[in-house]
């Protein structure tokens, strides 16, 4: 009617005073919180970007986490190795993980800052509950914002806790090298990838704990090794572990078939995540474990070879399953109980190698402690032209 009030729809009320300054309340606590987050965290927070990709579910994996690739193509990487005279030479190297940062990794890295390497080797696991922020600054206050030594990485399972962690580590693990170690690689970082450097072939996987789409499992490493057998020194580094490859207490589950295509193509098979030191026999099986060789100087024949966990870096060390540890496949444990030093820090360390490279290429290595012991030590040979079983 004529001069009455017209009649409003429920969405064109007005909120009540209290709700409309409880609803005030609530959007600037929201908004302080986020701004304390980008302050504190500004490593571990998503774009804008990451958050919304994360929710489309019509992508897979790979797609809304975009990879980091090294700069080179898979053909551009030399088919071939050096000439024989760029290969008689020695070079040194360390391999760590499972960091932390805490005062341990701290040491830890310090010892191969201090160890004149040509190349440093993680196997995964760096910042842990710290980021990748807390990672980048314990590395730039050891080793300076100036990378004299290449660092080569692979992703651990801790690394991908929080999905927007994965592209951070990524793009710390490409400044954490030289250039022509970064030119050096192909593939993507930390995930899937194929390094030559110093003459030295490394295949990198985060399989076990990585996207299943990278597609880098078995299959592809076999493809990798037996494209690049001539290369005198090879070696297959990830993280994880398979049950019977670790003496630690964790049940595992890394396929062994992984093992067995390193093995076949005359890959030393390097990993980490359990938190101590182990090193197997020289192994002509890895499905069951079967020995080849007990010395600790011995020479390599096709289809043989040694796997070894460095999970030392920094992080809590762990003790030796009692029946795991008495296998006979196992050379050399250090871990909590091997040790009557007090502290849990005596058991971080990690594990020094020089590889003259030749036809006969000779490797010698020794685990180092932060308290600078020596808690192994060994050295196989391998002939150049003897090293894969692939091909067969």
């Amino acid at each position: 009617p004529t001069g009455s009030k017209s009649r409003r729809m429920p969405w064109e009320r007005k909120l009540p005073r209290c709700t409309r300054t409880t609803f005030s309340v609530l959007l600037l606590s929201v908004v302080g919180l986020l701004l304390v987050w980008l302050h504190l965290f500004p490593s571990s927070t998503p774009t804008l970007s990451t958050v919304l990709t994360l929710f489309a579910t019509s992508s897979t994996y790979c797609d809304r986490h975009q990879a980091v690739y090294y700069p080179r193509t898979q053909d551009s990487v030399p088919l071939e190795p050096p000439p024989q005279s760029e290969r008689s030479r020695s070079v040194r190297f360390a391999f760590l993980g499972d960091s932390n940062v805490n005062s341990d990794a701290r040491k830890v890295l310090e010892l191969v800052r201090d160890a004149d390497l040509d190349l440093i080797i993680h196997v995964g696991d760096y910042g842990y509950g710290k980021g990748p922020r807390g990672w980048y600054e314990l590395y730039t206050e050891v080793f300076s914002s100036a990378v004299q030594q290449p660092f080569f990485s692979v992703f651990g399972n801790e690394d991908l806790r929080k999905p927007w962690w994965e592209r951070s580590y990524a793009n710390l693990f490409l400044r954490q090298m030289t250039e022509s170690a970064r030119q050096s690689c192909t593939g993507i970082v930390g995930m899937r990838a194929v390094c030559i450097y110093r003459n030295i072939l490394q295949v990198h996987t985060s399989y076990g704990f990585g996207p299943s789409c990278y597609q880098n499992g078995p299959d592809w490493v076999a493809t990798i090794l037996q494209r690049y057998s001539a290369y005198p020194l090879k070696m297959c580094v990830f993280h994880a572990n398979a049950a019977t490859m670790t003496p630690g207490e964790r049940n595992e589950h890394l396929d062994i078939a992984l093992y067995e295509v390193c093995r076949k193509g005359g890959a030393l098979v390097v990993t980490g995540h359990t938190h101590l030191y182990a090193r197997t026999h020289i192994l002509q099986s890895f499905d069951p474990p079967t020995l080849a060789e007990s010395s600790s100087a011995a020479l390599l024949k096709p289809g043989q070879t040694l796997s070894l966990v460095v999970g030392t870096g920094g992080s809590i060390p762990v003790a030796a399953d009692p029946v795991r540890a008495k296998q006979p496949h196992w050379a050399k444990i250090f871990a909590v109980e091997q040790t009557n030093r007090p502290g849990l820090g005596a058991e971080s360390g990690a594990l020094f190698c020089t590889a003259t490279l030749g036809k006969l290429t000779v490797l010698r290595c020794a685990f180092k402690d932060i308290e600078h012991k020596i808690a192994d030590r060994f050295s196989v040979q391998v002939r150049s032209e003897l090293t894969t079983e692939l091909k067969k």
